[in-house]
């Protein structure tokens, strides 16, 4: 793995891959993440369900992690002592490289 990217270099990385997204993901992660809307929001603003936000705002998480994955390590994977890999579940939900967008 590189070295690891400053903070600007991987928002700015983030936002290249985001713009990558299907538009209705696009979106969704765009009003949630940059315009801070809620997911309630979100739904009412497109006319969609809040189980679609959740869906498309997972999707596009597991995406930017992918597609990161060779920048930014996934703190999901790091071996922790007393745990096996296989059951290492910590940081789930916003950890990795989203969680930086601002």
């Amino acid at each position: 793995m590189d070295k690891p990217m400053d903070e600007n270099e991987l928002k700015s990385k983030i936002w290249m891959v985001v713009r990558k997204m299907p538009q209705k993901r696009y979106m969704v992660f765009l009003l949630h993440k940059r315009y801070e809307l809620s997911y309630k929001e979100i739904a009412q603003v497109m006319d969609i369900s809040i189980n679609s936000v959740e869906i498309q705002m997972g999707s596009a998480l597991k995406y930017i992690r992918e597609e990161l994955s060779g920048y930014y390590p996934d703190p999901r994977e790091l071996d922790q002592p007393g745990k096996s890999k296989k059951n290492n579940k910590v940081n789930r939900g916003k950890a990795g490289p989203a969680s930086t967008i601002g």
